[in-house]
């Protein structure tokens, strides 16, 4: 378990605004911390102590791959149950993209 990534998603020191664009800012390859998490249980305690309609989970790292790539191929199976619940109609959208290597989400 990441317990300094999740101490620092639920800490009450931070404002609101602050912790979701530190969520929702992208490295030099277009990821986040989240999709950058190896620790499914991690993950879903962050999804379950935010409010995901603040984040965007719509982006594409360098590779063209969705933050359901990520969890595709890390194999967090309840991680992408979680992104399915909160916003159905994205969460198609990104299930079915096509990356650069012709790849969706089940090739993953």
């Amino acid at each position: 378990e990441n317990g300094l990534l999740l101490a620092i998603f639920k800490s009450k020191l931070l404002p609101a605004d602050a912790l979701y664009e530190a969520c929702n800012k992208k490295n030099v390859n277009g990821r986040t911390a989240l999709d950058l998490c190896r620790d499914q249980k991690t993950v879903l305690s962050i999804l379950d102590t935010i409010e995901l309609n603040r984040m965007d989970f719509s982006y594409f790292d360098k590779n063209d791959n969705s933050i359901i790539h990520h969890f595709a191929k890390a194999n967090f199976i309840d991680a992408i149950a979680k992104l399915n619940e909160n916003d159905q109609e994205n969460f198609r959208k990104l299930l079915f993209h096509v990356n650069g290597n012709n790849n969706n989400v089940f090739m993953s």
